[in-house]
């Protein structure tokens, strides 16, 4: 975590590992990093003011990138 270019910003960049299941043969496994801009709004409550996912895979074979990260 490292300070924005402006007050109460910060970068943050996270790295992530995703498995999933799909009944008992079908599964996909996601790792990659995440770089976000949170941002201060008040007391306790942050904001994402900008997500970059980037996933560290040439080639997705899952059928959908239905997940959060």
């Amino acid at each position: 975590m490292r300070p924005g270019d402006a007050a109460d910003e910060y970068e943050v960049e996270s790295y992530f590992l995703t498995y999933r299941s799909r009944g008992n043969t079908e599964f996909d496994i996601w790792a990659g990093k995440r770089n976000d801009l949170l941002r201060r709004i008040r007391r306790g409550a942050w904001q994402i003011g900008r997500r970059t996912i980037l996933i560290d895979q040439a080639t997705i074979l899952s059928k959908n990138l239905s997940a959060f990260f």
